[in-house]
């Protein structure tokens, strides 16, 4: 028998068979990134997913406005021809106000003019008997007593004076001696005698501490005089320029009973004076009057005086 001839090998068999080795050795290698990249896209799918539906609403919410807009726009036209009249009526409500308020202002605006030269004649008054003004009392209050003493009843007014220092006189001695700590234990001891009826005691130390007080904020002395004038009348005269401030201080620019000199008390002077008291020539000023006198002095010259300097320091 003839021998059976062998099929003939393909010659793409090698090459087939190495190709798929080499494809499965591809699949093996590629196989861990393909499971990364498929747990990669699993997790950030819920993020597509939202972005997608934060753009469908975005897109919605264009279309929304887009429609509202047009009535939005008619309701504030609407608006603005409804309230149109009000607007004008509030506009000639405010002119009409003005025209009414000007007489008003303007009378206001002159008695504040005159202010300063009423306050100084109220105050020269006041002076005149012995008494200072305290910045806590009521304007309308020194007006009055200005005029019961211009009318003559000059009781009538001292006794208001004697009964509003006896209730401001605590309220004084506390103020002054947190302004004066340095003079507190001398201040004391003045308020202490005029509560116990020391009179002769405490009206010296309180006509002495105001001189001292003076002197401190102002560098000059109280009482002293320079051709008959006071020497504050310079300091006074300095703040010609602020009216009302000069208006306060003006009983400082003035020769009144409190510092008279010799020849200016006379044979009948019979008032409250610093020299007489200080240097042993009356022995008869210790009387209740005549202390509530000293404290309103005393006040009285710690109190404008500290304003003074305040002001000073302001401008």
């Amino acid at each position: 028998m003839s021998e059976k001839k062998k099929p003939k090998q393909s010659s793409l068999a090698p090459f087939l068979a190495q190709l798929q080795k080499d494809m499965q050795a591809y699949q093996k290698f590629v196989a861990p990134t393909e499971q990364f990249q498929k747990s990669i896209t699993k997790a950030v799918q819920p993020l597509i997913d939202a972005q997608n539906t934060w753009a469908k609403q975005a897109i919605e919410l264009n279309k929304q406005m887009a429609a509202a807009a047009e009535p939005l726009r008619k309701i504030q036209e609407q608006i603005k021809k409804n309230f149109s009249p009000v607007v004008s009526q509030i506009s000639k409500f405010q002119i009409d106000m003005k025209s009414l308020m000007k007489p008003f202002i303007e009378t206001i605006s002159e008695t504040f003019k005159k202010l300063p030269a009423k306050m100084k004649k109220a105050l020269k008054t006041l002076g005149e008997h012995g008494w200072f003004l305290d910045l806590e009392m009521p304007m309308p209050g020194i007006w009055q007593l200005e005029e019961a003493m211009n009318d003559g009843n000059i009781k009538e007014a001292e006794d208001a004076l004697i009964n509003y220092f006896r209730k401001r006189t605590s309220e004084i001695e506390g103020d002054l001696c947190n302004q004066f700590p340095n003079r507190a234990k001398i201040l004391h001891a003045a308020f202490k005698a005029h509560s116990r009826g020391e009179y002769e005691l405490s009206i010296p130390v309180l006509l002495a501490q105001a001189d001292g007080i003076c002197n401190e904020i102002t560098g000059i002395q109280l009482y002293q005089k320079r051709n008959r004038v006071p020497a504050t009348a310079v300091y006074v005269q300095q703040l010609a320029n602020d009216t009302f401030r000069a208006a306060i201080l003006h009983p400082l620019s003035l020769a009144l009973p409190i510092s008279a000199s010799e020849k200016e008390r006379g044979e009948n002077f019979n008032d409250l004076n610093r020299h007489q008291v200080l240097h042993g020539e009356s022995t008869a000023y210790g009387s209740e009057i005549n202390s509530l006198k000293a404290i309103s002095l005393l006040n009285y010259v710690a109190q404008v005086l500290a304003k003074s300097k305040d002001g000073d320091k302001k401008d």
